[in-house]
């Protein structure tokens, strides 16, 4: 069996002030570098403020097309929330949310994302049907089984992560767990925040990308999945 195409489902871009900070720089540095391909989850309240030199950042890693930027919510929830953003609430209500982070990234960045995966929250039945409703979004990262809700378009289900438990990279765990479910996957959707992590977690993270690559592992943008699951 070929080994699977990963998509790095990388979590939580927020503007630190006139840009994304130093953890995400060194990422996007990380994987530029060594030409890998990934995905970058922004919340999008991060786009209300006109920062000329955030929006640079997105915008240039997107052209480049090794990052790919998704819609990862539109707030960043807090520990002290009681509920995520899309645990309550109508169809009408959870679609013009997505709707509105679309509106802000085109005006922001000039364009519109085409992946989504929900941040840090629970889904009522509304949402599923609010998600079908937004056209534009056609990449669902950690999204449900396909066939079990209303929504049909791609979704790249949970089979392994990098990080257990979460923020916390752990290479033997990942190794492990890769061998057991996500070496049999066609695609291979790993996630992880990469503001978490310092020192070994960083380093974790390293080691797992070059055990990743001596499997023979490709690596694609979100929307690639697209052909790839034809």
């Amino acid at each position: 069996m070929n080994a699977p195409t990963v998509v790095l489902k990388l979590d939580d871009v927020v503007n630190a002030g006139h840009g994304p900070g130093d953890h995400w720089q060194r990422a996007a540095d990380f994987l530029v570098a060594r030409r890998i391909k990934a995905g970058f989850g922004v919340i999008c309240d991060s786009l209300e403020v006109d920062d000329p030199d955030y929006c640079a950042w997105i915008t240039t890693l997107q052209a480049d097309g090794l990052i790919e930027f998704w819609l990862h919510g539109y707030r960043n929830r807090l520990s002290a929330d009681e509920r995520g953003e899309f645990e309550q609430g109508t169809t009408a209500e959870h679609r013009a949310v997505l709707e509105h982070c679309q509106q802000l990234a085109q005006r922001r960045l000039g364009f519109t994302f085409t992946a989504f995966g929900s941040h840090w929250t629970s889904l009522n039945d509304s949402f599923y049907q609010a998600i079908q409703e937004v056209p534009t979004l056609r990449v669902w990262l950690y999204g449900p089984e396909p066939g079990t809700t209303a929504y049909t378009r791609t979704s790249l289900v949970r089979a392994a992560s990098l990080e257990n438990p979460t923020f916390v990279t752990d290479y033997e765990r990942f190794v492990a767990a890769y061998q057991q479910a996500g070496r049999h996957q066609r695609v291979l959707c790993l996630q992880g925040h990469p503001d978490r992590w310092e020192g070994m977690r960083w380093e974790g993270f390293t080691r797992i990308i070059d055990f990743l690559q001596h499997e023979g592992c490709a690596f694609a943008t979100p929307s690639e999945t697209l052909t790839l699951l034809d």
